[in-house]
């Protein structure tokens, strides 16, 4: 991954030696990128383009958390990319399932990169997918492409029902469990106590309230990366490693029919050397 020394430098920045009086401009300046703090954010550093110069317009800009921990892409990558990632989150939210490449391509056609590139959508399982940009050298699959790997965390409405089936199913014991522990059950009647002093204060107007019900049917996750992907994806790496082993089965048929075992006894080796 090209995005590695990068990684590396921030978690320096994000978690400094013990007596290390080192900026942390200087730590990056050490290791060839730049630093830039942003307020309330955390900080970004800046790692050298298709030229190799700090300074130019294909640079690449990392965002960090103050913890180190990257969160995407300064410039135009990421909001391109998220833009893409949000319809995806269109269509399993009306499909329940994710598209094929062939269908997340037509999805995400007309979002073009900082380079004007256009995005790249492939699925990797029934779970997971990445949207990439070609980067500024708009070159498939080099050192420069941005790339997001996307994991969603929900569940279609198949899965959960299976689970739920599942879950019915797994005891057979269930109907001698109580549905709740002691525990559960006090931290009930716990929850309606105070549910019920909260109305009573409202009914005063000594009390405000703010509801909030955040639900999502699509939960993902992220993870940014620069370069560094497999050339074989999905069903072409599947097929590779298939095509391998039927090759080598076929090769080892004439190997079969020409090789001829030779069993030999112990004790006629012994004989022989004796004879010797």
């Amino acid at each position: 991954s090209n995005a590695d020394g990068v990684k590396a430098v921030a978690s320096a920045i994000a978690n400094p030696e013990e007596g290390s009086t080192l900026a942390p401009s200087a730590i990056a300046e050490q290791a060839g990128y730049r630093h830039e703090s942003i307020p309330g954010e955390g900080f970004a550093i800046t790692e050298a383009g298709v030229d190799g110069v700090l300074g130019s317009e294909d640079d690449i800009k990392l965002g960090f958390a103050p913890d180190g921990t990257m969160t995407g892409f300064v410039q135009g990558e990421a909001k391109v990319i998220r833009d893409g990632v949000d319809r995806i989150s269109d269509f399993w939210k009306k499909e329940d399932r994710l598209p094929n490449t062939e269908e997340g391509t037509e999805i995400v056609t007309g979002l073009l990169d900082p380079w004007g590139g256009q995005i790249r959508y492939a699925i990797k399982t029934s779970g997971s997918f990445d949207i990439t940009s070609d980067g500024p050298d708009q070159v498939w699959q080099s050192e420069y492409d941005i790339r997001a790997e996307v994991t969603v965390n929900s569940k279609t409405v198949a899965q959960q029902q299976r689970e739920a089936a599942s879950a019915e199913s797994s005891d057979f014991l269930a109907w001698a469990h109580p549905e709740t522990t002691w525990l559960e059950r006090r931290k009930a009647e716990l929850a309606a106590e105070g549910a019920a002093a909260a109305a009573a204060e409202v009914e005063t107007g000594s009390v405000e309230t703010d509801e909030s019900n955040e639900t999502s049917d699509f939960d993902y996750s992220i993870r940014w990366d620069i370069g560094g992907a497999n050339l074989l994806q999905g069903a072409s790496y599947f097929w590779f490693f298939t095509y391998v082993m039927l090759g080598t089965a076929i090769l080892f048929v004439p190997v079969g029919w020409l090789y001829r075992p030779r069993t030999y006894l112990q004790e006629e080796g012994d004989v022989a050397g004796e004879a010797h």
